[in-house]
Order: C-alpha cells, then structure tokens, then sequence
C-alpha cells in the first residue's frame, strides 16, 4: 500500500478497483470520478504524454558537463484510450551530478498537467527519474529508465489532490502516464 492509499484508508476512504479508469467527457475535456464516498473523488487517468524536438530543451549554465544541467519540456496530453488531445504538460528537470560511465543519471522533477476546458484543472507532480544518459548526451530527448513520481496538489476539480503518477517512456519524448489521484471532498465556504 503507497502512502496515499494509506492516508485514503486511514480516512476511511475507499479507493476505485483497481485498473478502472475515469471516463473522459471530450466535449468538455473533463474526467469523470472513479469512484466517490464521503470524504474524496478518485480519479484515475490513462494519459499519453507527447512532446516534439521543438518543445524540449536542455540548458547548462556553467560548462559542458552533467553536473546540475536543467530540462525544460512543454507537451501535449492525450487521453490514451481515446486519443483525444486534453490538455497541456510541462516540467523543469534539474540533473544531478553521475559519473560518465553510469547508464543514467539522476533527475529531480516538477511538473503540471494541465486538463480541462480552459487549463484550469491541474495536478502538480514532483519526484525522481533515472535517464538514460545516451539519449540525453545525444540531446534526443529524456527516457525514463526508472521513476518515482508524486501527485502533490492540483487546482481547479482536482483542488488539494494527493496520489500517484506512474509513467515509463514509450518513445524519445513520449510517455505514457498512469495518474492516481485522491480529491477531499470539502466544502467551500
């Protein structure tokens, strides 16, 4: 059980079967929750995340090397069983400091996926990636060997989200997402 599950639990949550998916209204771009009860909306979204050569760059300050070099990617995001574009994603990757001869290299991330009508509904996800270090010297793009990444607040529908983002590289600047994410059902006042 992941920390979010566990606090969803400990709240007497409880979370969608698993492998259902939220259903996307494409008229409106939004997704419909998974599962509800007293206390939170869970959704859970099978996203492809694409960006092109033009979208992602790569900046190193100071020299040449890998030490502490920063990634800027701006994508565009489809909903994976329906192919439908949806929203908008970007992130900062800042790298961490690898010996040469290492398969990958350590990067911490921030990004926001951006969905709904107007981009205002808006998950923030944080955490680590291993890349391959081939493929980033090469300037072809980041491939994700390993990740580990958070949901940790959202606006809009997802407002004081909580949960997972699974994502493994299909392709050179291609991705394909699984988001978990646990909304508190508060009122507004």
């Amino acid at each position: 059980m992941c920390a979010a599950q566990a606090e969803v639990a400990h709240g007497k949550g409880k979370p969608p079967t698993l492998g259902a998916l939220s259903k996307l209204d494409i008229a409106s771009k939004t997704y419909a929750w998974v599962a509800r009860d007293k206390s939170y909306e869970y959704y859970r979204m099978k996203l492809s995340i694409v960006a092109g050569p033009d979208t992602w760059a790569i900046f190193n300050p100071i020299n040449n090397s890998l030490n502490l070099q920063q990634s800027a990617i701006s994508a565009k995001v489809f909903d994976a069983p329906t192919g439908a574009e949806i929203g908008a994603f970007d992130s900062v990757l800042t790298f961490t400091a690898a010996p040469i001869t290492s398969p990958t290299i350590g990067a911490v991330i921030t990004a926001t996926v951006e969905l709904g009508p107007d981009g205002n509904d808006s998950l923030t996800i944080v955490g680590s990636a291993d890349v391959n270090i081939t493929a980033l010297i090469n300037r072809e793009g980041l491939v994700w060997v390993d990740s580990d990444f958070a949901v940790v607040g959202g606006t809009g529908r997802f407002n004081g989200a909580f949960g997972r983002h699974a994502s493994k590289s299909t392709g050179v600047l291609s991705y394909e997402t699984i988001v978990t994410a646990y909304v508190p059902r508060v009122r507004e006042f």
